[in-house]
């Protein structure tokens, strides 16, 4: 049985969507190669995880001051706990 297709990326400020949409895109790219390589990051992941968590942050810091955009939020939080436990993983 294959896993459902993932949903449209969600709501989040407009001037914020491509930004965020690309860090969604690289992190997606490190936690593949983590997940396949049973645990070990692959080649530059690591300085890809550190260049995001800044910029996670701050997506986190602006996504929490609208409910309106909670779904973006969870999403954000997902994507920034993923790279600190991948990060730490290779501590």
């Amino acid at each position: 049985m294959g896993r459902a297709p993932p949903g449209p990326f969600p709501d989040v400020p407009f001037d914020h969507r491509h930004d965020l949409a690309y860090l969604d895109f690289n992190m997606a790219g490190c936690v593949m190669t983590y997940l396949r390589n049973d645990g070990v990051p692959g080649p530059g992941a690591v300085e890809v995880l550190r260049d995001c968590l800044p910029e996670l942050r701050a997506a986190v810091a602006l996504l929490a001051r609208s409910a309106e955009y909670r779904e973006g939020l969870r999403v954000v939080r997902g994507l920034l706990a993923m790279a600190e436990l991948i990060l730490a993983d290779g501590a």
